[in-house]
């Protein structure tokens, strides 16, 4: 299994706030650099999380990064 490649909190910031303008995948991965797997999974923790931007437009540090190892 290859190792797991680390992205800085800065673009999972990026990539969500452009997700939940509701832009591609294709686009979000375009401008960030994240498979659109992992934009996916971004979006997807970030709700687990508590993010709703239809609530609260800010996206806090807390729901876009890596969890405890």
């Amino acid at each position: 299994m290859a190792p797991r490649k680390e992205y800085n909190d800065g673009t999972r910031v990026q990539a969500l706030a452009l997700l939940s303008q509701g832009l591609k995948l294709a686009y979000i991965s375009s401008q960030t650099g994240l498979d659109k797997s992992t934009i996916s999974r971004i979006g997807k923790k970030a709700k687990e999380r508590g993010y709703d931007h239809k609530k609260d437009p800010v996206i806090y540090k807390r729901y876009v990064e890596d969890a405890p190892r």
